[in-house]
């Protein structure tokens, strides 16, 4: 049976109290910070305050035999009654082999708040290195889900609510409520899954108590089939990137608008930036974040061979890697590298190596899917009639151009150049062969559409049957 009580602590006496006895009991009266009377007792001695925790202690018999002390944390001593009842009932049920340790102390842990264990989950991830942003993103996957279903403590965690939950945001979520994509739902399934195993492993719940989510196809997504760009594709898209920012504050402000010298030429440098940066992507497979996290000291410009060094916090899979140059690229990287030091010293004079620990590319936004799009739209190619046109975002397969599609790019190059499969694989950075091969290696329609136009023409096949026919 489990037992309730107070424990007792002492603190000064306030300057301005009034002591007193009574019944040979020796007592304080004082003005508290809220400014009512207080009356407590005094030590035997008289020298200092005998105070009462507000909270209920409880005192129970567990199922090793001894006994632990636990802070109930409830000031109503009913509810405190019933707080420590529960605890007990577990105990008993560990000793008599109803349930294990494990899933006694799990269910201890079922009325913590959600919200703090979240918080130690995220925490830990820090610990392990995980990337600031991944932490934030996992926050924001985890929160969005018990917040909109009304979870409060673990015990709230139900498999089947977030099933339901995510099957209608596939349906309805999103952008003006047209469906969330099969991969944006499936950032929700692994996040959760992997705090579901956390919690498991850490003794916080018995099982994973999401264990079991389903991962939606995202090859049935059509919104994220991303094709190759082609090489004008990607120059005019280079192009359209540099020339954009000076072209669109000059049309904002009038084609006859004056701009002062130095906002033309960061409006110039801007544009320089995101150019390069769009062709380091098609050139070295890097995502966007990992690009963003270069730094100066870790772009080995002058080495042989040449290549970015990509730290394991900053890369996807958490291994770090070093990404070899094409020249092209390495002349161009260093060209701005110069520029960007220059820009970065001003006036004054800096010691080597000084600003090795500044991001390469100046400024490069986290989210980019509304720039890119813009620059996208801006881009022109020449058709078959040698008529300027617009780069469709999706094409009439359904597949999309975006910032990631610069990395599908870099894998369908590699297998144009006849790159073997385990080299592209190491390339990419993929875990395994199978990634490289069915994603970042299929060949573009007009590749194979080359190779069946270089078929005999239906129309000889036809003259011959005639000729024949008539013989």
């Amino acid at each position: 049976m489990a037992t309730l009580f107070k424990k007792t602590y002492t603190a000064t006496i306030p300057a301005n109290a009034e002591t007193y006895t009574r019944k040979g009991v020796e007592y304080a009266r004082f003005k508290g910070r809220n400014g009512k009377t207080r009356i407590e007792r005094l030590t035997d001695d008289g020298a200092r305050l005998l105070l009462e925790t507000e909270s209920w202690y409880t005192r129970l018999r567990v199922a090793d035999g001894g006994y632990l002390v636990i802070n109930t944390k409830c000031k109503d001593r009913t509810t405190a009654e019933q707080y420590a009842a529960n605890l007990q009932t577990e105990q008993d049920k560990v000793r008599a082999g109803v349930f294990t340790k494990k899933e006694a102390n799990a269910a201890k842990h079922g009325r913590d708040a959600l919200q703090t264990v979240i918080d130690a989950y995220l925490d830990s991830m820090t610990a392990r290195g995980a990337a600031a942003s991944t932490v934030k993103e996992w926050r924001r996957y985890l929160e969005t889900v018990y917040t909109a279903l009304g979870w409060q403590t673990l015990n709230d965690i139900d498999k089947t609510a977030l099933d339901a939950y995510l099957e209608q945001e596939r349906l309805n979520g999103g952008k003006e409520h047209k469906g969330r994509g099969a991969r944006s739902c499936n950032a929700y399934v692994v996040t959760w899954t992997a705090f579901g195993n956390w919690l498991a492993r850490n003794g916080k719940t018995a099982i994973n108590p999401v264990a079991g989510l389903v991962r939606f196809d995202e090859r049935a997504d059509r919104r994220h089939i991303r094709r190759a760009f082609t090489l004008p594709e990607l120059q005019a898209l280079c192009d359209a990137a540099e020339q954009r920012p000076l072209q669109e504050r000059q049309t904002n402000r009038g084609s006859k608008a004056e701009l002062k010298p130095e906002t033309v030429d960061a409006l110039q440098w801007l544009g320089r930036t995101r150019a390069l940066a769009y062709k380091a992507l098609a050139y070295t497979g890097l995502r966007w974040n990992e690009l963003r996290s270069i730094t100066i000291g870790a772009a080995h410009l002058d080495a042989e061979p040449a290549f970015l060094l990509l730290e394991a916090a900053n890369e996807k899979n958490r291994k770090g890697a070093q990404i070899p140059l094409q020249e092209d690229l390495r002349q161009a990287l260093k060209a701005y590298r110069d520029e960007r030091i220059k820009r970065l010293v001003g006036d004054c004079s800096a010691f080597p190596g000084a600003f090795d620990g500044v991001t390469l590319f100046d400024g490069l936004p986290g989210k980019m899917n509304k720039v890119f799009d813009a620059d996208l739209a801006a881009a022109r190619v020449k058709n078959n009639k040698g008529e300027y046109e617009r780069i469709a975002k999706m094409d009439g397969a359904g597949r999309v151009l975006d910032v990631h599609a610069l990395r599908v790019t870099f894998g369908t190059m590699l297998a144009r150049a006849g790159v073997g499969l385990a080299t592209a694989q190491r390339l990419m950075r993929h875990s395994t062969p199978a990634l490289t091969a069915n994603v970042y290696t299929i060949l573009e329609l007009t590749d194979t559409g080359a190779a069946v136009n270089a078929l005999p023409s239906m129309q000889a096949n036809t003259v011959e049957k005639e000729s024949y026919n008539g013989e």
